[in-house]
C-alpha cells in the first residue's frame, strides 16, 4: 500500500455521457459492463444474492449508538472496522483481478467513474482502480490514526465513508465473479449492508453518491 496522501486531495464522481462512451480513448475496456447489473437481471440470481447474507437484524443493532458513547468516537471506531474489512476484501482481488490492465479506470459499471483530484486542486486525473483504491486505503489509515490520537471529527468521517462506498461499488460492479469464485459473497454482502446501515444511521453519504449501488441495496433490503 502507498503510505502518503496529500490532505488536499479529494475525489469526484463522474456520470459518463454518451460522448464519453463514443470516445475512442478506450470505452471498452476502460468502462467495462457491470457484473452486478448482469447478475441482478434475473429473479433467481437476485434471490440467490439476497440469500448470501448473514443476520440482517444483528447488523442494524450493531451500528446503534450506546448511551454512554460519543457519537464522533462511535463513528470513528466503525470507520476503523470498515477499513479493515475493505483491506481484506480488496486483498482478495488486487493481485490478479484488479490490475492496471483489467481495471484501467476506477469505475462502477459503465455509468460512473471516480476521478482523482491532484494536489493543485485544479485538475482531475484518471487512475487505474488499483492505484485509486490503494491511495484511499493508505489515506484512511493515516486519517484514522490522526483522529484517534486527537479529537474525533465527524466531517472527516464523511470523506472516509464516501470513499469507502466507492471501493464497495467497484468491487461489486467489476469483481463480483472473482469474489463468487472465492465463496466470499456472503462476507461481501454482509459487510456492505452493515456499512449501508451505518452510513444511513449517521447520514454520512449523500443520495447522489449512493446511486451506483441503488439496485443492489434494494435487492438486499427486499
Amino acid at each position: 500500500m502507498l503510505s502518503f496522501l496529500d490532505w488536499g486531495s479529494s475525489f469526484r464522481s463522474k456520470k459518463v455521457s454518451s460522448k464519453d462512451q463514443n470516445d475512442n480513448a478506450g470505452w471498452p475496456p476502460s468502462f467495462p459492463q457491470s457484473q452486478l447489473t448482469l447478475l441482478l437481471g434475473t429473479a433467481p440470481a437476485r434471490e440467490r444474492l439476497r440469500s448470501l447474507l448473514l443476520e440482517r437484524q444483528q447488523l442494524q443493532l450493531a451500528i446503534r449508538l450506546p448511551e454512554s458513547e460519543s457519537v464522533d468516537d462511535w463513528i470513528v471506531l466503525h470507520c476503523i472496522d470498515f477499513l479493515n474489512l475493505l483491506n481484506l476484501l480488496y486483498g482478495m482481488v488486487y493481485v490478479h483481478a484488479c490490475t492496471p490492465n483489467t481495471c484501467p479506470r476506477m469505475t462502477a459499471g459503465p455509468a460512473y467513474e471516480f476521478l482523482w483530484q491532484r494536489s493543485d486542486k485544479r485538475t482531475m486525473e484518471r487512475l487505474p482502480a488499483s492505484k485509486y483504491i490503494e491511495l484511499v486505503l493508505s489515506w484512511a489509515e493515516e486519517e484514522l490514526r490522526r483522529l484517534m490520537a486527537g479529537s474525533a471529527n465527524r466531517k472527516s468521517c464523511h470523506k472516509l465513508a464516501q470513499r469507502f462506498h466507492r471501493i464497495f461499488a467497484h468491487l461489486y460492479h467489476h469483481h463480483l465473479a472473482d469474489l463468487l469464485d472465492m465463496d466470499a459473497i456472503a462476507h461481501l454482502n454482509t459487510s456492505y449492508l452493515h456499512f449501508y446501515f451505518f452510513i444511513k444511521e449517521f447520514d454520512l453519504v449523500g443520495s447522489k453518491e449512493l446511486e451506483p449501488m441503488r439496485a443492489l441495496t434494494e435487492c438486499l433490503l427486499a
